[in-house]
């Protein structure tokens, strides 16, 4: 039988041995380089392609998000999504991408892209502008306050809350937060903004330049935002997906039956939105499978009949 002293010795060298690994892990992380995003050149933002490829970013109405645990989204390919924390929609892909390109901007190296792990300054009133939104202070409530500000707080809360567990068939390609810490100053206008570090690797599985234009021309559009998005993380080339595997990939809440009507809306607001741009979109329905791609020229509608 073991003694009680014996127990106790060997939990105080368990106490001990779990103290030298912290410290080993920490000093590990400190002697890291700086971790940069790739660049981004003129009105865009670069992501990683995989947070694109489903409902993470959810087209979503105007109204309260549900809180999920461990909740499986839908994700194309071999990938899997699991979602903890208050639902993200495509407003909160705006400000993501908006701190994207606004942390590169900080940088005096302007050959760097964003820097990942590390807190950065940035502007209210800048961050706002990025996502073509009107400096208003609102009731400077973050929850129930219509201020722009108050919008811009609530979704930077629902990024440092959200927990993303993105796993391919070869192990995790993404594991943590998004945003791993916001603070808001005493005025109401800066904020001080860390984005993970985590996220360095997921680059590697693909990269995707969203043009912030046509998303800003999309605002309130939020299937339109989405299948921008989708089409930019492939490239604006050629897809051809049935409409309930979209509806599942877009996260919407439309019922099946009338998916397909919010869907042709949503694909004629981003043909004229890229049209503004310089660009086009080519699609069709048929059976009940939608085939589209970006052109580099403004083209008119293909149209959509079954």
């Amino acid at each position: 039988m073991i003694r009680q002293d014996q127990l106790d010795w060997l939990a105080v060298k368990t106490a001990q041995a779990q103290e030298r690994a912290k410290v080993a892990m920490a000093e590990h992380i400190a002697s890291l380089p700086i971790a940069h995003a790739p660049r981004a050149d003129g009105d865009r933002a670069v992501v990683p392609s995989p947070l694109l490829w489903g409902a993470l970013f959810a087209a979503l109405p105007r109204g309260a998000r549900p809180l999920l645990k461990n909740a499986q989204l839908g994700q194309a390919g071999n990938l899997k999504l699991h979602f903890s924390g208050e639902r993200l929609g495509q407003d909160d892909l705006d400000v993501f991408l908006a701190l994207l390109r606004l942390s590169q901007d900080r940088h005096q190296d302007n050959n760097l892209g964003p820097q990942l792990g590390v807190v950065v300054r940035l502007s209210g009133g800048a961050l706002l502008r990025m996502l073509g939104l009107t400096d208003t202070c609102g009731s400077g409530r973050a929850e129930g306050g219509a201020g722009s500000r108050d919008r811009l707080e609530a979704s930077l809360r629902r990024l440092t809350g959200a927990y993303v567990e993105l796993r391919g068939v070869r192990g995790e390609v993404f594991m943590g937060h998004l945003v791993t810490g916001a603070m808001r100053g005493r005025n109401g206008e800066d904020w001080q903004v860390t984005l993970a570090y985590e996220l360095a690797p997921a680059f590697f599985y693909g990269q995707a330049g969203v043009d912030l234009r046509v998303r800003r021309k999309l605002r309130g559009k939020p299937l339109g935002q989405w299948l921008h998005a989708w089409l930019s993380s492939h490239g604006g080339k050629p897809l051809r997906h049935s409409l309930e595997t979209l509806r599942r990939l877009s996260g919407s809440v439309a019922a099946a039956h009338k998916f397909r009507q919010t869907l042709v809306r949503a694909l004629g607001t981003l043909d004229d939105a890229l049209g503004e741009v310089g660009l086009g979109l080519a699609w069709s329905i048929r059976d009940g499978v939608l085939t589209c791609h970006q052109k580099k020229a403004a083209i008119a509608r293909i149209g959509c009949g079954e």
